[in-house]
């Protein structure tokens, strides 16, 4: 007795193929080996490429009708459905996060997605095991029609070896374009052939959408500050590069932000009344009985049970009457992710009903975010899967009972995989790990005789694991099961929902859509696409089904219209390298001389008058390649002041020192640590340095909504992003992406305000008794000190309230204030060249020697004010501030070295 055979092909440097069948027991004696006479011969035959005569891309050659019924929700989707929800909400309710109607406190005895249905599925009903056998591989590009019609026909014989009808034959995207166009070409020869996507590469095209949609949306600074990735890895989880990882965070995130939107429901649920405590108490011990007992009977008995029903009747109610375009766009989220978990349980369990709902679900999704290739594809494939109960009906019942994937474990009852991923875990991990293809050589005669014979190595590779027992499968126990990763999984949930707590839940109403980790509005435009989004996918689904697939009104090759759907990655500012902004410069120049001449003829005017002005937004003295203003180049000014007198050699004693507050923030090592640390650490940072008992001041700038800075903090947010964090409590770890941090103002003047309210605690006494503290916050100015080194003190200072936005200029006055008090030195730690130009312009109206200490380490260097002011003269000192302000980078050097 046969059953179902399907061959894989993917896309590699040599086209790597498997064949998979179902393992059937019989009877029936095994065929004797077929002897073979040695020889020293090279004996092997290579696989022959077939010709094909190619041409223009060829359309389709027949029309599938559809029912738009087809596309809508299924018997088999409600129910995956609500195994999740459930999966979900006893997950949820023993959260620590949580204080609902359902909770324990301690960790959640329900494990992750994968383990708990693991749990829950029935061992008896575990699928036969299946065969894979691997075939020669093609040393061939796989692009070349000529290629996949081989492919094609090899596969049609090795049917006719085994005595099966149907042919099925699963491609990743790449060459299922190229054998649709080749069976469009020669159908007669193919009419038993049916070729499928594969589903693992469709997952990871899905979690791509997922990314474009929802990265920039605050996804991203999630991700990393909730620790799931690094910096360095989050591009290739968001877009789905990655496929473990990236499926891992989904789930992790998705956790976290379906528990914070239950507390909402929960609040719905309270103010509508619609359960009582009879209701409340029977909900509390389903979940308790499938926390404690989680099986398969005990989870058909709560999706069964009217009360769970009824609480899955009322949460649909609550999201129909869902409102707010935060909650409404986040929630899209748990629905794409959820929708993700479908399309992989249909593969796990080999639902082909369900496969077949998830495909439709996703298409509209793929068509609004312009994956072109797939919006083409995905369609026929839908519509020709639907059909296959008409043309090919041993196929289609072959795939009802779960044929169309692989179960390659006999213990595991939720683990069957795609036929596409079956070829990365066997033939391809056997060719390319120690021993495989991998630094194998570059000798291309090598190479071709080490491919002629893969196959054969492969499989030799897995009979010998077999035979040393690494195969051989003892108790089956599921990673996600272990306990390690079971409290890892729980922590990381539970650093979600703090990340999210700390920036914006989603989830609370709000009128505007807003990022996430920043708080940025979405404009008009983003914050409609993004509401519209699944809608314009659904109308150009249809018409693409219409136009393209039941009917041929365009050509199926014709150009996809793309929707350019604007995300909050459309907000970002496009930064424009040197090369770049040279050649928009050359642009710019051409259209205005082109304009002008045309102009000149017109009207008779003089170009040398018109020369005589700048034609630009700013004069170009003062301008950057691509006509925006120019950042001037501060430390060729620093080094020609230096240069003017010799620096001292050593710090007076009995200084008061004023440092710059922000400079310390932003040369900080802050990873790991908590707010309250950071607090001790910029305190220590700054008594290091000072080492006689003084006064110690420390100043920091001020961000109003309205600046003149404004343009400048945008430009540093964009080089840097930005994340905006509330912070809650002293405890609360420092967010991991500290320059995001701080390129937000909001977030740098609730920090000041932190730390001002921070150091009032007594268990800096001890500092503040030795080294009073001066420290600004906003407009105001506050003294620490303490008289008894048991408690702190903490007054407004009036004399040094101002509205300054800059630390700059302000420090000068504490300058002022410090020698009024009689200090005879001041020093001020700054990197900021500005400070030493206004110190030097200042010197004269305060009564105190005025140092500057600037670098670190070897650069370290103390600068006399007063001494380059005398070698500068009054003149000159004068002129300083106003020269520094408009020079630019360019004319900076020269013009400094022919002033002094």
């Amino acid at each position: 007795m046969l059953r179902h055979l399907t061959t894989a092909y993917l896309m590699t440097s040599c086209n790597s193929i498997t064949v998979c069948q179902r393992k059937v027991h019989s009877c029936s004696p095994k065929p004797p080996l077929n002897q073979q006479t040695l020889s020293k011969e090279n004996s092997f035959q290579t696989a022959s490429i077939l010709e094909f005569t190619g041409g223009p891309k060829a359309g389709t050659v027949k029309t599938i009708a559809y029912n738009k019924e087809d596309l809508q929700v299924k018997d088999a989707t409600t129910v995956a459905k609500m195994k999740d929800h459930l999966w979900l909400l006893s997950r949820m309710s023993t959260s620590d996060s949580l204080k609902d109607e359902f909770g324990r406190k301690e960790q959640s005895p329900i494990h992750s997605w994968t383990a708990y249905n693991i749990a829950t599925s029935s061992n008896e009903q575990i699928p036969a095991l299946t065969n894979v056998g691997y075939c020669q591989v093609i040393d061939a590009p796989p692009t070349e029609l000529q290629t996949v019609y081989t492919l094609l026909k090899n596969s049609i014989r090795i049917a006719d070896v085994v005595l099966q009808e149907d042919v099925v034959i699963v491609f990743d995207l790449a060459i299922y374009a190229k054998a649709l166009e080749v069976m469009w070409r020669s159908q007669a020869d193919f009419e038993r052939v049916v070729v499928r996507l594969g589903e693992f590469h469709t997952a990871c095209m899905f979690m791509a959408v997922i990314g474009k949609r929802f990265g920039d949306a605050g996804l991203n600074d999630i991700l990393i500050e909730a620790g799931l990735v690094g910096s360095g890895s989050v591009n290739g989880v968001i877009n789905g590069k990655h496929y473990n990882r990236a499926l891992r965070c989904h789930k992790v995130v998705l956790e976290a932000l379906f528990s914070l939107h239950w507390k909402e429901f929960l609040n719905w649920v309270m103010d509508k009344e619609h359960f009582d405590a009879s209701l409340k108490q029977e909900l509390r011990e389903l979940m308790h009985n499938l926390q404690d007992n989680c099986n398969a009977d005990n989870m058909m008995f709560v999706l069964g049970n009217n009360s769970f029903k009824l609480l899955f009747t009322k949460y649909t109610q609550y999201r129909d009457e869902m409102e707010g375009p935060m909650a409404l766009v986040w929630m899209s989220y748990l629905d794409m992710v959820l929708l993700l978990l479908r399309f992989i349980r249909a593969t796990r369990e080999g639902n082909w009903q369900l496969h077949l709902s998830c495909i439709a679900e996703m298409m509209p999704w793929v068509h609004a975010y312009d994956r072109t290739n797939y919006g083409r594809y995905l369609p026929w494939y839908w519509a020709e899967m639907n059909s296959l109960q008409d043309s090919h009906p041993q196929t289609y019942e072959a795939f009802c009972n779960g044929d169309f994937v692989v179960q390659r474990s006999s213990q595991n009852p939720f683990g069957q995989i795609p036929v596409d991923q079956t070829i990365e875990q066997t033939i391809n991990r056997d060719t390319k790990t120690k021993g495989g293809i991998i630094g194998f050589s570059t000798n291309r005669s090598a190479v071709q005789r080490w491919v002629y014979t893969a196959n054969e190595r492969a499989a030799i590779t897995e009979s010998c694991r077999k035979m040393a027992g690494l195969s051989t499968e003892k108790v089956f126990v599921s990673k996600e099961a272990g306990k390690a990763r079971s409290a890892k999984n729980h922590s990381d949930v539970l650093k979600v929902v703090e990340a999210l707590e700390t920036m914006v839940n989603p989830f609370q109403p709000c009128e505007k859509l807003t990022s996430l980790s920043n708080g940025i509005k979405a404009s008009i435009d983003v914050e409609s696409d993004m509401l519209e989004a699944y809608a314009i996918g659904q109308s150009c689904l249809d018409h693409f089904l219409d136009d393209r697939v039941s009917t041929q009104k365009t050509g199926f090759n014709a150009v996809l219209p793309q929707n350019k759907l604007k995300t909050f990655a459309s907000m970002k500012p496009k930064s424009r390298s040197a090369r770049e902004g040279k050649e928009y410069l050359s642009n710019v120049d051409r259209d205005i001389f082109a304009r002008l001449l045309v102009i000149a003829n017109a009207k008779q005017m003089d170009l040398k008058e018109v020369f005589k002005f700048e034609l630009g937004s700013y004069p170009w003295s003062l301008a950057a390649t691509d006509g925006s203003l120019m950042h001037p180049e501060k430390s060729q000014l620093l080094g020609l002041l230096e240069s003017t007198v010799p620096p001292l050699a050593s710090l007076p004693s009995n200084a008061c020192w004023i440092f710059d507050g922000m400079a310390i923030l932003q040369s900080m090592k802050v990873y790991g640590a908590t707010f309250s640390e950071l607090a001790n650490q910029i305190l220590g940072d700054m008594m290091k340095q000072v080492r006689d008992p003084c006064r110690v001041d420390c100043v920091f700038d001020t961000y109003p909504a309205i600046s003149i800075k404004s343009c400048e903090h945008e430009s540093r947010a964009s080089s840097h992003g930005s994340i905006k964090v509330k912070i809650v409590s002293p405890q609360q770890k420092l967010p991991l992406q500290w320059k995001a941090f701080l390129s937000e103002s909001s977030n740098k003047t609730a920090l000041v305000e932190f730390l001002v309210d921070e150091w009032k605690n007594s268990k800096f006494a001890t500092t503040f008794h030795r080294f009073p503290l001066f420290t600004t916050c906003n407009d105001k100015c506050f003294k620490f000190q303490s008289n008894d080194g048991i408690t702190v003190e903490r007054e407004n200072v009036p004399g040094l309230m101002c509205d300054h936005e800059e630390a700059d200029t302000r420090m000068l006055l504490h300058a002022k204030n410090a020698s009024d008090e009689g200090n005879t030195t001041v020093i001020i730690r700054t990197p900021d060249t500005d400070v030493l130009v206004l110190g030097i312009y200042y010197q004269y109206q305060i009564d105190a020697s005025l140092l500057v200490l600037m670098g670190n380490g070897g650069r370290r260097r103390v600068i006399d004010t007063h001494a380059i002011a005398e070698s500068l003269g009054q003149a000159m000192v004068a002129a300083l501030p106003g020269y520094h302000a408009f020079t630019g980078k360019q004319s900076i050097l020269v013009s400094c070295q022919f002033l002094l």
